[in-house]
């Protein structure tokens, strides 16, 4: 009798079971983090400062309380009608200040992705527009939601807002946002190179690995009158292909032995920043010669010569392990 019951009980026990397992997981709904009573009194504070008229001490107050708010995340998002307001200021730096400080509330708040999303699809300002979609690629994942939206602009005239519709979209992935693909690969039919570079990079970056985009980004990353960020972006979209990409071996075995330590002068304008680049550049291509993995053995030479270099140790001996196949 006891093992009848037994039976009985696992027979409508296990189907439930099956089935929740077998079942997608829904993705966690973002929800803006509450403060703390000292958090929301200091919040506050920081809200106040805000309403200064953005001169002399007053502005150096509101600078600090823009970059204290922004430190805050969602917490701060009480805040976000005090921001919403300096939109509307004419100092530039006011203006970029409040909307940088939207965009790392909106990290954990959806009302301030919200604020984001209707500035980069309705207001009148492309720069504004523009900086917008930066704040919302720097989300992430969590920014999916908004992706219907922004796949919208991708259908507008001006070319910068496509592309920074189309870099936005490669970092938050797609959501429920439909016929994309369709429409980068037409952007791919354009005489804008620039806009064909993008519009692949994208592509590759949201999972559409078509082999004939390879040939192009080897011939951006070869290119060295392209700035190394826009190189830089060509070398990690040419990894996600994996083995398929290895016709691109040489190009990024070749930059990797590109420095600019001999010309390197840190009192020259830029110098510095310009060195980090070249740093994130040749990081990139020895990340993705790693990725392409035994079949990139022609750059064992290269990521030798390189493995000396701390900024670049730790993947070279990555990228070395992955192409003799020792990990």
């Amino acid at each position: 009798m006891r093992r009848f019951l037994l039976v009985a009980v696992l027979a409508i026990a296990l189907p439930s079971v099956v089935m929740a397992g077998t079942g997608k997981k829904k993705k966690k709904r973002m929800v803006a983090p509450k403060p703390t009573q000292t958090e929301a009194a200091e919040i506050r504070t920081h809200m106040n400062n805000l309403r200064g008229r953005g001169r002399g001490k007053g502005l150096e107050k509101m600078m600090e309380s823009l970059r204290a708010l922004g430190d805050y995340g969602g917490k701060a998002e009480m805040a976000l009608p005090n921001l919403q307001r300096l939109l509307g200021s004419r100092r530039a730096n006011i203006q970029s200040s409040a909307l940088d400080t939207i965009g790392k509330i909106a990290v954990e708040s959806p009302k301030a992705l919200s604020v984001l999303v209707k500035l980069a699809t309705k207001h009148k300002k492309i720069d504004v527009r523009m900086v917008a979609l930066d704040a919302i690629a720097s989300v992430g994942k969590n920014a999916d939601l908004a992706a219907p939206s922004i796949a919208k602009i991708l259908k507008e005239k001006d070319k910068g807002l496509r592309k920074a519709a189309m870099r936005t979209l490669a970092k938050i992935g797609l959501g429920k946002a439909k016929g994309v693909d369709k429409l980068l690969r037409k952007a791919l039919e354009e005489d804008d190179l620039d806009i064909k570079i993008e519009a692949s990079i994208t592509l590759i970056s949201l999972g559409f690995k078509d082999a004939s985009l390879v040939k192009l980004l080897d011939e951006v990353l070869a290119d060295d009158k392209k700035i190394d960020a826009d190189r830089q972006r060509a070398a990690e979209a040419l990894g996600l292909f994996g083995e398929a990409a290895v016709g691109s071996v040489d190009t990024l075995a070749r930059i990797l032995g590109e420095t600019i330590t001999e010309s390197y002068n840190p009192a020259l304008p830029y110098g510095s920043a310009r060195k980090v680049q070249k740093d994130k550049l040749r990081k990139a291509c020895v990340i993705s010669l790693g990725q392409i993995g035994p079949k990139a053995k022609a750059a064992i030479p290269a990521l030798e010569a390189a493995q000396g270099e701390s900024p670049l140790a730790a993947d070279v001996r990555k990228a070395l392990s992955l192409i003799k196949g020792q990990s």
